[in-house]
């Protein structure tokens, strides 16, 4: 990767609101990939933590699609994304049930390591999706945390890492989605195995 390109970058993450490493957008988007082969020909769609909305270009024109942040600014979405809703909601603490339920998919990046009791979330989600949906994930791997401790002072990397609560292994989120009544129908790693992508069914 140039240094041009790492500049752009981390201007278009500053621009944005995102986090804010050097990196971050590349991070981001490495993310996006990783999770679309789950996100094409779904119908109705929950992200968790959407954070900068960036799946426009490749939801299909019918699909249903939530959003839902912490931050209150989530809310001006609705009006600049006519089509699709976005509720400011805080996933741990909040109640739901008002967002819709029944969806295919439930989309969670980089979210599950910031969270107290993922348990209790991946339960809590059971009740707005629909029999055999998926939510598809991604998380760091506990091995890149060497990597974000050096990186994160030199703002390589977003410095909200100190908010993860766990760092999970493939084993970890296998006894998570087994404790929580979900099946782990798809596990992989990406960027030099640093970080995770999987997709659990009800």
């Amino acid at each position: 990767m140039s240094i041009a390109t790492l500049k752009s970058l981390f201007h278009r993450s500053k621009v944005s609101g995102d986090m804010n490493g050097l990196v971050s957008g590349y991070l981001i988007k490495k993310r996006i990939d990783a999770l679309k082969p789950y996100v094409k020909n779904k119908k109705k769609i929950c992200d968790i933590g959407c954070g900068i909305f960036r799946w426009q270009r490749l939801l299909a024109s019918d699909t249903e699609y939530v959003g839902i942040d912490s931050l209150q600014s989530i809310v001006e979405y609705n009006s600049k994304y006519f089509k699709y809703n976005f509720f400011c909601l805080d996933i741990e603490t909040d109640d739901i049930g008002g967002i819709g339920n029944e969806f295919d998919l439930i989309i969670m990046s980089a979210v599950i390591e910031h969270l107290r009791d993922p348990l209790a979330i991946l339960k809590k989600l059971a009740s707005i999706l629909k029999r055999n949906g998926q939510i598809a994930l991604t998380t760091p791997h506990p091995r890149g945390e060497i990597i974000l401790n050096w990186g994160a002072p030199f703002k390589i990397f977003s410095n909200d890492k100190h908010t993860h609560n766990d760092l999970l292994d493939y084993e970890a989120i296998k006894k998570l989605a087994a404790n929580a009544d979900y099946r782990l129908l798809e596990y992989r790693r990406f960027l030099m195995g640093l970080n995770q992508v999987a997709v659990l069914a009800r």
